[in-house]
């Protein structure tokens, strides 16, 4: 699992899903229909762990926010963007 763990705000929200749907496909991932956490980031899962952590680093650099905002468990492949601080 991977999440962010600062909350971005409603237009950074945005953006993420934007490049969410964008680039999901890119790493071997989809998305759920059903939403994690408080902004209505869609749950997004992965065939393997390391494209789980690959997407998450793209998100990072794409959305410039800092790589300590983001915690990745290796354990699961799922990951949440839900800005849970």
């Amino acid at each position: 699992m991977v999440k962010i763990t600062k909350n971005l705000g409603e237009v950074r929200t945005k953006e993420i899903i934007g490049l969410i749907g964008k680039h999901i496909t890119e790493y071997k991932g989809k998305t759920e229909d059903r939403t994690e956490g408080r902004h209505g980031i869609p749950m997004m899962i992965f065939e393997r762990q390391q494209d789980a952590h690959l997407f998450a680093n793209e998100l990072s650099k794409k959305l410039d926010f800092p790589k300590e905002h983001v915690e990745s468990n290796p354990v699961q492949t799922r990951f949440d963007l839900t800005g849970r601080t």
